[in-house]
């Protein structure tokens, strides 16, 4: 189709042609930074607190540090084994793990304190036109920093 805003592709490898739609990714000014995992302390989930060129003048480097800081803190107690840890364990492997239908894991408890820190974060933000995406949305690989 003339002018329009998204396009069609065709997959003949079955010989009937499957068709599908794609739009282009919008650029309305919007931008973002990936902050990577750091693997200098082994493969535990863990940031470079390193501050990013990109948001020089869009962030104060002592709030992206003590986020990326606290981020790193919420995972390493995630992480981290202990009673508490060892007794889900056992009590999973006993109830073939359906016990966690009835009760939440240490390490998913973890994960919700985090994405409650990042909530709170974006409510600071997004006056400044920042949004912090959850880890977890990017299989714990990155740290997603939206910006205007």
């Amino acid at each position: 189709m003339e002018g329009s805003h998204s396009s069609m592709a065709q997959n003949n490898a079955n010989g009937k042609g499957t068709s599908y739609a794609y739009a282009p990714v919008s650029t309305s000014s919007r931008y973002a930074v990936f902050i990577e995992r750091d693997y200098t302390q082994g493969i535990q989930v863990r940031f470079q607190e390193k501050f990013p060129a990109e948001l020089d003048g869009k962030m104060d480097p002592a709030t992206f540090q003590s986020i990326i800081q606290r981020l790193n803190e919420i995972y390493d107690d995630a992480e981290s084994p202990n009673c508490a840890t060892a007794w889900e364990n056992c009590v999973g492997c006993c109830t073939c793990y359906l016990a966690f239908i009835f009760m939440e894991s240490r390490y998913n408890k973890c994960l919700k304190k985090a994405r409650s820190y990042i909530a709170e974060q974006n409510r600071q933000l997004t006056s400044r036109g920042i949004t912090i995406i959850d880890p977890y949305e990017r299989g714990m690989r990155l740290v997603e920093i939206r910006f205007r």
